[in-house]
């Protein structure tokens, strides 16, 4: 459904960015890997061309892990405030059955384990997600940002290549709103929102982003295009600030690799506030 496009319009003023991302070349800009650094086992690492999104192919990184780690970091200058970590990955080269056993992605800041992902079983080939998480940082000043990747065999050019793009490690927005799991068209995927307990949440979309407005009254800022605006997905957090809903996606094909833009809305009594938004696709 399209929502108040002219009435938002007219009220949001504009403004600065907020918090810039405290990842440099998230999205492996060519030509170069530079700040990030490679090291371990692994099966033709570097960069690659990849869909890893499902929005187009473009650069990322690429490897095949074995079952020591590869590990993928940059120094970062961390707080000891509440951050939040998003990363697109894809992989290819899916094993025959569950053993051994799919790859596993973890991310440190520091010492600090961060999130942890073992890609469940599936035949679907790419098989993509988006991995979200907010976390408090107990890291300050200088630290590194690692990806590591593990799988359970030896590296080989048969065995399961997994693609990163998109990193982003930054102060954390509530709410937080994620598409986790696979974006197929007429597949089932999982929808979750992230932030203050019992706080009610509006999810919108758009079909284009816009620089950052600030909107008087509501921390952080508005970065969808309102005359594309439309309510996604509305309802109330749970008692630890979660929200997850499990659907099928529509078997529409007009929608396969259009991209779309996201961003969730928070209200509780503390106030009202506006997470940040992201781009992602679905696909067939």
């Amino acid at each position: 459904m399209r929502c108040f496009g002219i009435v938002l319009a007219l009220c949001l003023t504009a403004d600065g960015l907020f918090a810039q991302n405290m990842i440099a070349n998230g999205s492996f800009t060519p030509p170069v890997l530079t700040p990030w650094v490679a090291s371990g086992p692994g099966y033709n690492p570097g960069l690659a061309t990849f869909d890893t999104d499902g929005t187009g192919k473009s650069q990322c990184y690429a490897v095949s892990p074995s079952n020591s780690a590869h590990v993928l970091k940059q120094s970062v200058t961390a707080v000891p405030l509440k951050l939040e970590v998003t990363i697109d990955l894809a992989v290819t080269n899916l094993p025959l059955s569950v053993t051994p056993a799919m790859p596993v992605v973890t991310v440190l800041l520091g010492t600090q384990q961060v999130t942890s992902m073992t890609w469940p079983f599936s035949q679907l080939s790419p098989k993509r997600r988006r991995l979200c998480a907010q976390f408090q940082s107990t890291s300050q000043g200088k630290t590194d940002f690692i990806i590591q990747l593990t799988w359970a065999g030896n590296a080989t050019a048969s065995s399961p290549r997994v693609y990163i793009d998109n990193v982003d490690l930054r102060l954390a927005r509530s709410p937080m709103f994620c598409i986790r799991g696979e974006r197929k068209i007429g597949g089932k995927t999982s929808f979750e929102v992230e932030g203050t307990a019992n706080a009610a949440f509006v999810v919108f979309v758009s079909t284009n982003q816009i620089a950052p407005i600030q909107v008087p009254g509501i921390q952080g800022a508005f970065e969808l295009d309102p005359t594309s605006l439309a309510v996604f997905l509305n309802g109330v957090l749970d008692a630890s600030g979660k929200f997850q809903l499990s659907a099928t996606l529509p078997n529409i094909t007009i929608l396969n690799g259009l991209k779309l833009y996201w961003q969730a809305l928070g209200v509780s009594t503390g106030g009202a506030s506006l997470g940040w938004a992201y781009q992602t696709a679905f696909y067939l």
